[in-house]
Parts: C-alpha cells; sequence; structure tokens
C-alpha cells in the first residue's frame, strides 16, 4: 500500500477567503440563487467578524447566512502537536464568550448560526 503524499491537502489563501471569492459568491447569487426563493448558508471556517460581515451584508448580495466555528476549539488545547484531539476540561464563561462576540460583531449586519 503506497500513499501519495505530494497530493496532501494544504489550507491557505486559495482555500479560505481566497482573493476573488466575494466576487465568485456575488456571481452565484446573482446569475442562480437570486432566481429562487430560498436562504444561503456557507461554511465560514478561518473568517473573523469583519470577514462575516461582508458574507453576510444583504447590500452585498452574497449570502444570507454562515457557519463559524470559532467556539469548536473552547475544549482544545490550542497549539498542541494533537491538534484538534488534545482537549482540556471544557469551559462554558468561554463559550459565552465566543458566541456572544459573534452575535453582537454580527448584529444589525448579518446572521451567525447557533
Amino acid at each position: 500500500y503506497e500513499t501519495d503524499h505530494s497530493r496532501s491537502y494544504i489550507v491557505g489563501r486559495y482555500h479560505s477567503n481566497g482573493p476573488r471569492l466575494h466576487e465568485f459568491i456575488q456571481e452565484m447569487n446573482r446569475e442562480v440563487l437570486s432566481h429562487y426563493d430560498c436562504m444561503t448558508v456557507g461554511e465560514a471556517n478561518g473568517s473573523d467578524i469583519e470577514e462575516a460581515k461582508k458574507y453576510t451584508d444583504a447590500s452585498r448580495q452574497e449570502l444570507n447566512m454562515i457557519f463559524t466555528f470559532e467556539h469548536m476549539d473552547i475544549d482544545t488545547e490550542q497549539n498542541s502537536p494533537n491538534g484538534k484531539w488534545q482537549i482540556k476540561p471544557f469551559d462554558l464563561v468561554a463559550l459565552k464568550k465566543t458566541m456572544t462576540r459573534w452575535q453582537t460583531g454580527l448584529m444589525n449586519v448579518g446572521w451567525n448560526t447557533l
């Protein structure tokens, strides 16, 4: 059994918030989504609140709502060699702070899923 390591997946500028992503989403909205009575949700892992506002601001005609994942790291030890598998005790206060920051940050601009 051989593994082709030359095809490793890399998350970077072309996979997360790429330089033309908003242009492409606006085109998708204009050419396809706007023709239907639908609600759109984007998976926006790696986005901060300012970037999330761009996705969800109705005047930009991109998406209605986004998923963010910052809260998923509340119980993991950051910068551990074990990555997301290094678990630490759950911190309810940290979860509340993260959720509040996102809800407040997108208030009157867009929707953040809970």
